[in-house]
């Protein structure tokens, strides 16, 4: 692409160049303010300046992109970042929304996120396109205001229909009667863009929005009123299915049409967030089936992958558990309690990793930066659970090791419930905060739940015969590693909060299976 700067550019070019990636909502909204999320380079801030906006903010997460444009690639962009208007903030998008009340006529987001993310990236937890991140953005619109996404089209469609399912359910949740009257929706060969307005789509826009797709050969999927047959025209499909799809979700047959796909399309959240991952096993025996056709192609390899790692993992697991277990029979150097053992620190390693997952993902979430919540969450949890460890093993030396495992599962049950309920309204309160305070927060309320959790694994170590310390310590280790991945998958379908509510049931676990006296 030749050079193109805020000085020379031509409206006209940036909007054919910005067809596939959500130029639609200029031409229907005619904005003046824009809040652009993920700034594309610069080349939408360009374009959103070119196009008609006065007033233009950009988020970016990456502070080496901002640099670039307000350094390296300042003259190419024309001292675009200096223009009177343009504003470029370095930080998360729902980080920034949380903390301004700036109201918006269109806030942009094409291709940021998970878009494109395939393989193994297609199990990174994306919380822009969320039911509650929605709610967020449509809050922050103006009376009349769009908020425009623009995704990657995949045939059949999956991540298209997942977008337009969660949009309505953000909209059904903010008592919006007919979700389908804010809606409109085009797809090309390559991209697919939802408008949602803050207010009912009028025949006006319809007719602008008509007028863009036949100028640049894209298909309407979906408006108000829209006849089925002005689907599927430019760029032919078998079967509209971006158009059944959309009446499906907004009609009454909506849960029958979502548990029938053959892929997952159901409403991200954040407790169980929006993966570019839409396998389903049941459709994974139709592609094996049909994988000489290239019907493999058709499912996302990150979910059957994560599954094949968990089955390796336990499969070695198993290998590395059983063979001592029979060195250990044949020279008899045990005689009892090695079924208890296997529970118990099997459970224990179980647990504490789906616990350290779950408050992984709730901190992604608060601090809205991915290394920044895993340093907190790791540093917190390694030395509070090695507090509570060096601590369990001192405290009340009079009274029995089960007593003093009841009160630590205890704790860890009350208060993980506690957290399950209360942890994630809490922390919404202080989002307007800057992250540093926010981190140290989440640490001092991580702690004491982390700190109960070091106390199952020194109690029972002290109470095993010599010989089982060590098979001990490698089932512990065994279980820590199937932990992460298995937690990945279930939350996948289940979501974080299913994760934790299932440790604290692996802890209750630990009571019966201690193996001490």
């Amino acid at each position: 692409m030749d050079a193109i700067t805020a000085a020379d550019a031509d409206p006209r070019r940036l909007e054919f160049l910005g067809a596939a990636t959500g130029a639609l909502a200029y031409r229907v909204a005619a904005p003046q303010s824009v809040l652009v999320l993920g700034a594309g380079g610069g080349l939408e801030i360009l374009r959103a300046r070119h196009l008609g906006a006065s007033r233009i903010d950009a988020v970016e997460l990456n502070a080496q992109i901002a640099n670039l444009i307000r350094g390296d690639f300042r003259d190419y962009t024309g001292g675009l970042l200096e223009q009177p208007g343009v504003e470029l903030e370095v930080g998360d998008a729902r980080g920034y929304l949380a903390s301004s009340s700036r109201r918006y006529d269109l806030i942009q987001m094409s291709l940021v996120g998970s878009a494109g993310a395939g393989g193994l990236g297609g199990l990174n937890e994306d919380y822009l396109h969320t039911v509650e991140a929605f709610r967020l953005y449509l809050s922050r619109l103006k009376p009349g205001g769009f908020l425009s996404i623009t995704r990657y089209v995949q045939v059949p469609p999956r991540d298209g229909l997942k977008l337009l399912a969660t949009a309505i359910a953000a909209l059904e949740a903010a008592a919006v009667p007919a979700p389908g009257r804010r809606l409109l929706m085009i797809r090309g060969w390559q991209t697919v863009t939802l408008l949602v307005k803050h207010g009912d789509v009028n025949a006006a826009e319809i007719a602008r929005m008509q007028e863009f797709c036949d100028q640049y050969a894209f298909d309407v999927a979906w408006f108000p009123g829209m006849p089925r047959d002005l689907a599927n025209v430019y760029n032919e499909l078998r079967e509209p299915w971006f158009h059944d799809g959309a009446r499906a979700l907004l009609g009454p047959g909506r849960d029958r049409y979502l548990a029938d796909y053959a892929f997952d399309i159901r409403p991200a959240t954040d407790d169980r967030p929006y993966f570019q991952n839409f396998f389903r096993w049941s459709s994974f025996t139709d592609a094996w089936q049909a994988r000489g056709r290239g019907g493999m192609a058709l499912l996302e390899a990150g979910y059957p992958v994560l599954a094949a790692t968990v089955a390796q993992a336990l499969l070695a697991g198993f290998l590395l558990i059983v063979a001592p277990l029979i060195v250990m029979r044949r020279r008899a150097e045990t005689s009892r309690g090695k079924g208890r053992v296997f529970v118990y620190f099997a459970c224990i390693g179980l647990a504490f990793l789906f616990v350290e997952v779950a408050f992984l993902q709730k901190l992604l979430r608060f601090v809205h930066h991915p290394t920044v919540a895993l340093a907190v969450t790791l540093a917190t949890f390694l030395v509070a659970a090695g507090a509570g460890s060096y601590w369990i093993g001192r405290a009340a030396p009079g009274i029995p090791c089960r007593r003093r495992l009841a009160w630590a599962v205890a704790g860890i049950v009350v208060v993980g419930a506690l957290y399950s309920v209360a942890f994630d309204p809490l922390l919404a309160r202080l989002d307007p905060w800057p992250v540093p305070p926010k981190a140290a927060v989440a640490a001092l309320l991580l702690a004491p739940l982390a700190f109960l959790m070091g106390a199952p694994f020194p109690l029972a170590l002290r109470e095993l015969e010599a010989p089982l310390v060590p098979w001990a310590w490698g089932i512990n280790g065994c279980a820590s590693v199937v932990s992460p991945a298995l937690a990945t998958l279930l939350a996948v379908d289940l979501g974080f909060t299913a994760v934790l509510w299932l440790a604290l049931l692996i802890y209750a676990i630990t009571l019966p299976a201690f193996p001490g006296r």
